[in-house]
């Protein structure tokens, strides 16, 4: 709303009422997804992400209450599809989140 660029679904990109997109967006704004939550969050930000643009995670993330542990990744978008990058993401981000989740689920 504020001239950046949103993500997905991309609603200001649809044909529906501004209006409308206006009205509802409390409801499925991103940025409040995460409010309240006292979870213990492990979150992978890929930079180049422009599905999930850093920007809108971080702003979600902020509004947690439990422990977060994010992962912050300069070469990564959505998807992992640079294979030069694929050895060092695996050595260093993945094995954070494995450990991660191997150490939850003792």
């Amino acid at each position: 709303m504020v001239g950046s660029k949103g993500s997905w679904p991309y609603p200001f990109e649809s044909k529906i009422d501004r209006a409308i997109l206006l009205k509802t967006m409390p409801y499925y704004d991103a940025a409040h997804v995460l409010k309240g939550s006292k979870a213990t969050i492990v979150a992978e930000l890929g930079l180049i992400d422009q599905s999930c643009p850093s920007s809108n995670v971080y702003a979600a993330l902020n509004q947690a209450k439990g422990k977060k542990i994010i992962l912050t990744v300069p070469y990564r978008g959505h998807h992992m599809d640079q294979p030069a990058y694929k050895e060092i993401w695996d050595t260093t981000i993945n094995k954070t989140k494995e450990a991660f989740l191997e150490d939850y689920l003792k």
